[in-house]
C-alpha cells in the first residue's frame, strides 16, 4: 500500500511542524540537501518513502531506491570492473537516491569506503534521504554521532526523527 504525506500525523511525531512542511514542499531537493530519517522501523520508513519517494515522483522528480546492501553490492561488482565512478555518475542523474536500512548490517572497509564514494560524490550535486532505524554500536556499520530524537536543518543536511522524545530506541 502506497502511503502519502497527508496519511502522516505530524502532531503525533516529534518532528516540528516548520521541519516537516519544509521537507514536504521538496525544496531540500531543489537546494541538493540530504535528509536522513532516524528512528523505529515504521514511522521512520514511511516518512521517507512518503516525502522522498511518492511525493518526490509525483513531482516530477527522478528517483531511484536502494537498500544499503544493495547500493555497496551494487558499487562492489562496479569495483571489479573499474566502473565505480561511471556506476557513481549513473545513480547522480537522479534527482534523488533513496538509501534504506543504512546502520542495519555492518559494512566491512572497503563497503564502507566504497559507500564514502558516493555519499561524496553526491554531497552539494544530487539530494540523498536515507532512513537510518534504531540505534547500533558504532562498529557495527552504524552512524555513532546519531543526533537526539528531534528535527533539525544544518547547511545542506536535514535530520528528522519521527518518534516521540519520550519513545525508546529500538537496536
Amino acid at each position: 500500500m502506497v502511503k502519502t504525506l497527508e496519511e502522516f500525523d505530524v502532531a503525533a511525531s516529534s518532528i516540528p511542524k516548520a521541519t516537516f512542511d519544509y521537507l514536504a514542499s521538496l525544496e531540500w531537493i531543489r537546494g541538493k540537501e540530504n535528509t536522513c530519517f532516524i528512528g523505529p522501523a515504521a514511522p521512520a520508513n514511511r516518512i521517507a518513502w512518503s516525502l522522498s519517494g511518492v511525493a518526490a515522483v509525483e513531482a516530477g522528480h527522478r528517483v531511484r531506491y536502494y537498500t544499503a546492501a544493495d547500493l555497496v553490492e551494487t558499487l562492489y561488482r562496479a569495483l571489479a570492473d573499474n566502473s565505480v565512478g561511471r556506476v557513481i555518475e549513473n545513480l547522480l542523474r537522479n534527482d534523488v537516491v533513496l538509501v534504506d536500512e543504512l546502520g542495519f548490517a555492518p559494512l566491512d572497509d572497503t563497503g564502507a569506503q566504497l559507500l564514502f564514494r558516493f555519499v561524496a560524490a553526491a554531497y552539494e550535486r544530487r539530494s540523498w534521504a536515507s532512513a537510518r532505524t534504531g540505534r547500533s554500536s558504532p562498529g557495527a556499520g552504524s552512524c555513532p554521532n546519531t543526533p537526539p530524537p528531534s528535527a533539525s536543518s544544518t547547511g545542506s543536511c536535514t535530520t528528522a526523527t519521527p518518534w516521540s522524545p519520550t519513545a525508546t530506541p529500538t537496536g
